[in-house]
Parts: structure tokens; sequence; C-alpha cells
């Protein structure tokens, strides 16, 4: 891919990480696996302990811990360059902010797919 359609790609991207997004809100982790590689990763202090690598870890805590609905996620940043992509969300909830993630994603076989997570908990 020598040149991109930007807005092509961001559109794609943004779907992709729109089935997390959705998962978060709804708190369901089959939702959630949608966005990511069957092999991704997830890295980041939760409640002080550091979290990862297995991305289950991610679906389990969203199926037990139930929806968030009104939480506010914001795309910050996406970079694309070729085949790969990072992007940053933050989130936050009644102005406070909740977390900020970092999606690596690589585009396989014409679909882009989320293969790490590192992530942010705010205090």
């Amino acid at each position: 891919m020598s040149s991109i359609d930007y807005v092509t790609e961001y559109d794609a991207i943004v779907s992709v990480v729109g089935n997390y997004i959705e998962g978060g809100k709804k708190g369901s982790g089959a939702t959630t696996k949608r966005a990511f590689h069957e092999v991704a990763t997830i890295v980041g202090y939760a409640g002080g302990s550091l979290l990862g690598p297995e991305i289950q870890k991610l679906y389990d805590f969203q199926d037990k811990y139930g929806p968030s609905p009104d939480v506010a996620i914001r795309f910050t940043r996406v970079d694309i360059s070729g085949t790969a992509a990072n992007v940053r969300i933050d989130a936050s909830m009644a102005g406070k902010p909740l977390f900020t993630d970092f999606m690596n994603m690589v585009k396989l076989d014409g679909a882009w797919i989320i293969v790490s997570k590192v992530f942010h908990m705010h205090a």
C-alpha cells in the first residue's frame, strides 16, 4: 500500500475500535472481542496491579462489571502509516478522566484489527 486514502482508512479504523467502545458500554466481552486479533495483548495498571498480557482479562472484566453506558469516549489521535495504525482514545464520566487507551492496529487481509492495547487508568 504505497499511498493511502486517509479518510477511508480512518473510517475503517474507527468502525473496528467502535466494537471495543460498544463492548465497554454494553459490558459485553463478546462484543469487544470483535475488535481484537485472537493473539492480541493488553498491558496496563489496574488497581495498582499490572494487568496483562492476556486479552481475555479485558473480556472477563467487561462481563463481570457490566455496562457503562454513561462513559464519554473520544478519539484523540489516529495515526496511520500503510498497514499499521495507532489510535488513542480517552474516556471520562461526569467530567472526570477515567482512562486513556493506546490501540496498535494492523491491516490484515484488507481489514483493520487491534493487536495490542496499552492503557492508563486515571486516579
